[in-house]
């Protein structure tokens, strides 16, 4: 069979004639596999077994797909499906370390290394090889006991469209506000943007008890849905400067959509309904998650000028020290990067501290930023690296007590109460507040903030 065309998408019929191969190269009679160049090293057969996964989505197949293939074309290799799992036939001239590395760092919050790959040298270890691939083989021939149930995935996305359906937008929706730290200024922490997105924990939680919530292919399916929820609130709240983006003041809006929902008639429509506001000064930035991206670079580009054109700016979401490493997230051409926390940052490699210094250098002071962030240690280490901006639960808390502070209405009130009231977007959390007009500013101001230049613009 020839290789694919794509080495992104694994052969549909790969599973047989990669049985045949191994049998080949255990029995010592046949030809390599066909490579570029004649002198490769031995060959090597990888097997990723993402079905072991317990919170696998289909973003993280299109990942590893797209690591693999780079890694067959480097290795005069072949890419082939095995259900969730893949096999990448290649000879690799360190035996196929990097990539085991590479994959273990990108989906290190999957499964540990060791239980993510296995490498078989061939043909020292086609015996084990043939073990699982004709395990794998069985599972995914047409017609086995785990094939899907199309009747019951139906079904069962029925259940969760009807679950989300009787939700409510408060209950799907919250927000969250960013800040941008000044060091000196009489007002040293001042809200920088204000966040609207799906409240997953929540959602999750009220629909965990219906049989679809264990299928991550069917509930993420759901997201194009929940985009159009967002959109369709957003239609309603921006002219009318309603609870998700009342309050912006100094800041911005920003908005969390997927690359189709960027690319839908509910945005185009919010665009539209926007256009006033964006004129009379609002700035709107769309966050769009950096998996999504790298799995499908086209609609993308497509999705940042049509943002664009609408006078919005671009978002990228959800890079972690490991994914920012191994790409290059300036070449997008954002006007914002969000870095997700861990604490793995406060001892960072230095393929790492490189990455953090090339995107600032490439992009201008301000445009990385630290979200997710849970504790006083990451506001200190994004600091030493030139980051000024930071969002989270930690400063979630940090603003309520700042409010708590200043309001001449807080008698009565707790901590957990305004955190509450700040995240909510419908009347039932919020009416408990006397005092709408801070809460939704996020922190007491003695002046307007004023914001990085490029999200100005």
């Amino acid at each position: 069979m020839a290789r694919p065309t794509d080495p992104t998408q694994p052969a549909p019929s790969a599973p047989r004639h990669l049985l045949e191969t191994i049998e080949r190269l255990a029995r010592a009679d046949g030809p390599r596999p066909s490579a570029p160049s004649a002198g490769l090293p031995p060959p090597t057969l990888l097997g990723l077994h993402l079905s072991r996964a317990p919170g696998l989505h289909a973003h993280h197949r299109r990942i590893a797909a797209a690591l693999l293939g780079e890694a067959a074309e480097r290795g005069g290799g072949q890419l082939h499906a095995l259900g969730a799992d893949m096999a990448l036939l290649f000879s690799p001239a360190d035996g196929g370390a990097a990539v085991v590395a590479t994959l273990a760092r990108v989906f290190a919050t999957l499964l540990p290394p060791e239980t993510l790959c296995s490498l078989w040298p061939l043909p020292a270890a086609a015996d084990p090889a043939l073990v699982w691939l004709r395990c794998a083989h069985a599972t995914t021939e047409p017609g086995s006991a785990t094939a899907p149930d199309a009747q019951a995935s139906a079904a069962h996305y029925a259940a969760l469209d009807g679950a989300l359906q009787s939700m409510s937008t408060g209950e799907i929706v919250h927000r969250q506000t960013a800040v941008l730290l000044r060091p000196g200024h009489a007002d040293p922490l001042v809200p920088a943007f204000r966040e609207v997105a799906i409240a997953t924990t929540a959602l999750e939680a009220r629909l965990a008890s219906l049989p679809a919530a264990s299928d991550p292919f069917l509930f993420s399916h759901l997201a194009t849905r929940l985009d159009q929820r967002m959109l369709a609130a957003l239609l309603q709240d921006v002219p009318a400067a309603g609870p998700l983006s009342a309050g912006t003041g100094p800041g911005a809006l920003h908005v969390n959509l997927t690359l189709p929902g960027a690319l839908s008639e509910g945005f185009a429509r919010l665009a539209t309904a926007a256009a006033p506001a964006l004129a009379a000064g609002l700035r709107i930035g769309i966050e769009l998650p950096f998996a999504e991206i790298f799995a499908d670079p086209t609609a993308y580009v497509l999705a940042r000028e049509r943002i664009r054109l609408a006078g919005m700016a671009v978002v990228l979401d959800g890079l972690t020290a490991d994914t920012l490493a191994l790409t290059a997230p300036e070449t997008l051409e954002p006007d914002l990067v969000k870095l997700s926390w861990s604490a793995s940052l406060l001892t960072p490699a230095p393929p790492v501290l490189q990455a953090i210094a090339r995107l600032n250098g490439a992009l201008g002071h301000g445009r990385l930023m630290l979200h997710r962030i849970d504790d006083e240690s990451a506001i200190g280490w994004g600091m030493r690296h030139g980051i000024v901006m930071f969002q989270g639960r930690y400063i979630d808390t940090v603003l309520a007590a700042a409010r708590l502070g200043a309001c001449p209405q807080a008698k009565g009130c707790t901590l957990r109460a305004c955190l509450d009231r700040a995240a909510a977007t419908d009347f039932g959390p919020r009416g408990g507040c006397r005092n709408l007009a801070l809460l939704d500013l996020g922190a007491p101001l003695t002046r307007p903030a004023t914001p990085p230049a490029r999200l100005a613009a």
